[in-house]
């Protein structure tokens, strides 16, 4: 899990290009059409339908290989592109083996394992805490609690706030955001203010 949220940016570019590479359905569609399922159909309504189901398919990597770069669309993203591969594996599964002996078959392969992907990158995010969180190292003053906030933006600004028994002004520490998560972000950003406060986080006399 943790590897796959830690390298999910690379994971995204390699399925969007692949998953691109159907645009050739959208250019040639009755010779996409043989080798992907080794028949074909004819006529303008044929011609029609393969040529924006190629269309479509390409731009699904499209959107992949743009969420890798943006984190906050992400979830949307993969959520799609998981819904469409995970569709596509089920109907030309439903015919039993009938395609398998052809380029369906290393696509239903390939689209399965994207999917497995994906959905542990949504599950790792989903459980991922974004709230308020409780970190960095204990203060002088047994009544001084930090809280935090993680902000939903790619450059992550954390709030830490505590009330000093002598009194004290409030600081902010500005953090950029990593792709290894959020709740990990935090504890990096936390801790690295803490060493440049000398252990004093948010707060200083």
């Amino acid at each position: 899990m943790s590897w796959i949220v830690a390298n999910i940016h690379r994971i995204m570019l390699v399925s969007g290009v692949l998953t691109m590479t159907m645009v050739y359905a959208a250019l040639a569609p009755e010779a996409a059409l043989r080798s992907t399922f080794g028949e074909s159909v004819s006529g303008p309504v044929a011609n029609i339908v393969v040529r924006n189901w190629g269309a479509l398919i390409a731009l699904v990597g499209a959107m992949l290989i743009y969420g890798a770069r943006k984190v906050a669309v992400r979830p949307l993203v993969l959520a799609v592109a998981g819904a469409s591969k995970a569709i596509f594996v089920a109907l030309v599964l439903s015919h039993g083996g009938r395609f398998l002996g052809y380029q369906a078959g290393i696509a239903v392969l390939v689209d399965a394992l994207w999917v497995i992907v994906f959905a542990a990158y949504l599950l790792s995010v989903r459980h991922t805490p974004t709230g308020d969180l409780n970190a960095g190292p204990r203060p002088v003053a047994r009544s001084a609690r930090v809280h935090t906030r993680v902000a939903r933006h790619r450059h992550l600004s954390i709030p830490s706030r505590r009330s000093c028994a002598a009194g004290g002004r409030i600081q902010l520490c500005r953090c950029r955001f990593t792709p290894i998560g959020r709740w990990q972000a935090a504890r990096v950003c936390l801790r690295a203010c803490a060493r440049q406060q000398n252990g004093h986080l948010g707060c200083r006399r």
